[in-house]
């Protein structure tokens, strides 16, 4: 009798851990939302940020790539810039 009551607390306890999560989670939309009303560059860059984070942890030699390009691009456009003049 007693393993059947440790397993249904056992049970009784995950269910209020996920349901803790679930309104965690809740919260946490509901928050992005509100700061994508009140502040949306902020909140713009924050999934900015979160994706780029995403993609070096998944493909970090692509993203390296990107990266590079983004790096000599800039530098073509600054290189242009100049030799235009004022």
């Amino acid at each position: 009798m007693r393993p059947l009551l440790i397993f249904f607390s056992a049970c009784v306890t995950l269910a209020a851990v996920k349901a803790a999560i679930v309104a965690l989670l809740i919260l946490f939309a509901a928050s992005l939302l509100w700061g994508l009303y009140l502040h949306p560059r902020e909140v713009t860059g924050f999934f900015a940020y979160c994706t780029a984070l995403s993609l070096i942890g998944a493909h970090p030699m692509a993203s390296l790539a990107i990266i590079g390009i983004a790096v000599i691009t800039a530098q073509f456009a600054k290189m242009k810039e100049r030799d235009r003049g004022p």
